[in-house]
């Protein structure tokens, strides 16, 4: 059965027929891919922003119980 599904699979990528015409993706579907790939460099690039800005902090408050019971429960029973 799986051997099936994956002869069917690699016929339909690989030697499918060639008279689909293929075109560019718009912009409005480009520019957000551009976005996240630029993010995911810059994040690479300075990694420390993200560590000291998000990373560490939630660290911090899910090491310290008290603190984590007050910020998920802050506002509810107060």
């Amino acid at each position: 059965m799986t051997l099936a599904s994956f002869l069917k699979v690699f016929h339909a990528v690989f030697l499918g027929s060639g008279d689909k015409v293929v075109k560019e993706a718009p912009a409005t579907m480009t520019a957000p891919m551009m976005f996240l790939a630029l993010l995911c460099i810059l994040i690479g690039l300075f990694p420390d922003i993200v560590l000291d800005a998000v990373i560490t902090p939630a660290v911090r408050v899910l090491l310290n119980p008290g603190a984590y019971i007050s910020s998920v429960l802050g506002g509810m029973f107060g």
